[in-house]
């Protein structure tokens, strides 16, 4: 009895080292992932430069950079209670194939950011919400991945002038 429990315990921790392993090998080979902002705060209609910054030293498959806004909303069903997020809003601002980084540094790309016209601004309340966010995804390998930044869209100002 001794004995086939051992076995399992062994087997499991097996497993356990292994899975640690995939993990790191994934954690390194995709390295980290960053955007900076030329400038904030971002307003309807507005516009900004973006630096997408990929750490991965491999050739990424492929690369993109989405503007995304969920709507979030929380209701009573009979004595439940249930939120739902619905993506209201998803504009591609970034597709790269087959991108290769230099060995010494990582992979760079600037691009453009205009937060849309006559959008709803972010919105937080007890039982709804809107939720602008920045998605990076691409492929390293066999490894996919997704990054998520959430930002903040400000209410339009009728005193400031858009950029």
């Amino acid at each position: 009895m001794f004995g086939i429990v051992t076995v399992a315990f062994l087997a499991l921790a097996s497993w356990s080292v292994y899975d640690l392993f995939q993990q790191l090998a994934f954690l390194v080979g995709i390295g980290p992932t960053s955007v900076e902002i030329s400038h904030y705060p971002f307003y309807p209609g507005a516009s900004c430069r973006l630096l997408l910054t990929q750490g991965s030293h491999m050739e990424l498959q492929y690369l993109n950079l989405v503007l995304a806004c969920d709507e979030q909303a929380t209701y009573r069903q009979g004595t439940d209670v249930r939120t739902e997020v619905r993506c209201v809003r998803e504009d591609a601002i970034l597709e790269l194939e087959q991108v290769q980084s230099k060995r010494d540094s990582a992979f760079e790309h600037e691009c453009e950011l205009r937060i849309p016209e006559k959008t709803m601004h972010s919105f937080r309340s007890p039982n709804n919400s809107i939720q602008w966010k920045l998605i990076v995804n691409g492929k390293v390998g066999n490894w996919p991945f997704e990054r998520v930044f959430p930002i903040i869209v400000f209410p339009e100002d009728s005193s400031r002038k858009c950029d």
